[in-house]
């Protein structure tokens, strides 16, 4: 980058700690977009879905205008989930899929998850800081999305996407926290 930085239109340029200009280095954020909600009891299915209250229904995927090829971009997914049986445990994957279209999505990447019988667990999944290339932005892209999907290996039907008032708790839960963000970056 080469072009001199300001916190507004008409504002300073920014200086490092020495004067000289400030040059933001690699995985430094430009822009960022979020989607957080909270969800009722979702159980999660075995076929993996898109994350969101409820789960499957689309409309939670993140997007950033004009992405850039050589500009680098991660995401990240937290979210509660509940295992309510007493003597399994359960398995629960997170997958990360990117479009530049929302129509055609890839699998970037996926993690799993094992939910102790009888607990709550805050699960998280990042998907990689990497150039905008690697997520299939081309030359004048309009935008760049992605999109968090959950499944349940073991316990499909049974865990939940919610969470307890307190573990351990008999009667009503409180509702869950989903958050997912998309980022550009240097």
């Amino acid at each position: 980058m080469n072009l001199p930085i300001r916190l507004s239109p008409s504002g300073p340029i920014l200086a490092n700690e020495n004067g000289a200009p400030f040059v933001p280095g690699p995985g430094a954020r430009l822009r960022l977009v979020e989607a957080y909600g909270t969800c009722g009891s979702n159980p999660i299915p075995t076929v993996p879905a898109v994350i969101g209250d409820p789960i499957g229904q689309p409309g939670f995927e993140l997007h950033i205008d004009a992405p850039k090829q050589l500009l680098q971009y991660r995401a990240t997914a937290v979210c509660e989930v509940r295992n309510p049986t007493t003597n399994e445990t359960q398995s629960v994957q997170l997958y990360w899929d990117t479009s530049i279209d929302a129509v055609t999505w890839v699998n970037q990447s996926s993690n799993t998850h094992q939910v102790e019988a009888g607990t709550t667990r805050l699960i998280r999944h990042d998907l990689p800081l990497l150039a905008g290339a690697a997520y299939g932005v081309t030359t004048n892209a309009a935008r760049l999305y992605a999109r968090c999907r959950i499944g349940a290996a073991d316990g499909g039907g049974s865990v939940s996407l919610v969470s307890e008032i307190a573990p351990g708790a008999s009667g009503p839960t409180s509702k869950g926290t989903i958050d997912l963000q998309l980022e550009e970056c240097f």
